[in-house]
């Protein structure tokens, strides 16, 4: 005696037919497509904003004046830190530096 009984692999035989009959590869497409894009902007964004901060590092070096040193700038969304500030002295002045501040925001 013969029966027919479906695999088991968790779906009726004819359900994966019916899905694509409803377009589901297109929609499966369309969603790789979205992902892919959304990872794109993603990556671009950060990309964008790394080279954003270090702009921003040689514009505040370049405004603090010749001899200046900034070791690190961290970027928040609402704040600007600077770690590590040193401004020489110009000759004739009584110390070696004119300012040394470990965090600055």
């Amino acid at each position: 005696m013969l029966i027919d009984t479906p695999l088991h692999t968790g779906e009726a035989p004819c359900q994966r037919e019916a899905w694509r009959g409803l377009g589901g590869d297109r929609i499966q497409r369309w969603g790789i497509i979205i992902l892919a894009i959304i990872f794109f902007l993603l990556g671009a964004g950060f990309i964008g904003f790394r080279m954003a901060v270090q702009m921003l590092k040689g514009k505040v070096v370049e405004a603090l004046g010749p001899g200046s040193e900034v070791t690190e700038l961290k970027v928040g969304w609402s704040s600007v830190e600077l770690a590590g500030l040193n401004i020489k002295a110009p000759k004739g002045w009584p110390a070696a530096r004119t300012l040394h501040a470990d965090r600055v925001t």
